[in-house]
């Protein structure tokens, strides 16, 4: 008996049935400060009298759960160190899930293409002064613990009801100047690209033309699938999960570095 060959859609029909379904349930209550000109002091309570802890500005992300009453709603972010939770007022806040896929685009390139300017500026400080390296370094953290998180954490559902590619595609170039990087999180948003959105992202992945970058990116894919099924039960047993990863992976390589076939 004939064995069947294994296809590009068997591969991709896996990814869709066996991991997508637990990535697209996941919700990520985010929410943007919407206070223009202006600054909103996070308190220790409810209350307009409770403790100020810290200020955040237009533009600003933070988490959120259920809002407690008519006017506040308990939030958490990445202040100078650690995670701080705190208060502030429904008024000067938009929810992400509210905003419209063209604002989602907005944001989420505005803050990648930041990243990549301040990535950049960081590498050619390594060539300057001590003194400006550590100021390079400094924006660039800064920037990523409270922008570059919270905008890669929209873009998988984003990707997901969108196919836009150009974010797609601005999320390679992004994770390519970040290289170096010691932030996990970019490699596990792109294994979740992956799994929403198998064809686009392999598509996208295969159409680099630097073959160092190609690899490189590659790389983060299996990073990021390490992450994942770490994190996600999508296969309940463990080493079933580790032998899952491995076929994912092997196909992954195959599929992005295999010849394109000749036309006959």
């Amino acid at each position: 008996m004939k064995k069947k060959k294994f296809t590009y859609k068997v591969f991709i029909a896996i990814l869709l049935v066996i991991c997508a379904p637990g990535l697209l349930k996941a919700e990520y209550k985010l929410g943007i400060i919407e206070a223009p000109g202006q600054t909103v002091i996070v308190r220790a309570n409810p209350s307009e009298t409770s403790e100020q802890l810290l200020t955040l500005n237009h533009g600003d992300f933070f988490d959120y759960e259920s809002p407690t009453d008519s006017h506040w709603i308990k939030i958490s972010i990445f202040p100078a160190e650690g995670v701080a939770e705190g208060y502030i007022p429904k008024a000067n806040i938009r929810l992400v899930e509210s905003l419209t896929e063209a604002e989602k685009k907005n944001i989420i390139t505005d803050v990648l293409n930041t990243q990549q300017l301040l990535a950049e500026d960081f590498q050619k400080s390594t060539h300057e002064t001590l003194e400006k390296n550590k100021t390079a370094r400094k924006k660039l953290e800064l920037h990523d613990k409270k922008k570059y998180i919270y905008a890669l954490s929209m873009i998988p559902s984003y990707l997901q009801s969108t196919d836009d590619d150009t974010i797609l595609q601005l999320l390679l170039a992004t994770i390519h100047a970040n290289e170096g990087s010691a932030n996990e999180l970019p490699a596990t948003i792109l294994a979740q690209c992956l799994i929403a959105k198998p064809a686009l992202t392999i598509g996208r992945i295969k159409g680099i033309t630097d073959k160092a970058e190609q690899t490189y990116i590659v790389k983060q894919v299996e990073f990021g699938l390490d992450n994942y099924y770490e994190c996600e039960s999508v296969v309940e047993n463990l080493t079933n999960r580790k032998m899952f990863k491995i076929f994912i992976i092997n196909k992954i390589n195959a599929l992005i570095f295999a010849q394109s076939p000749r036309n006959h």
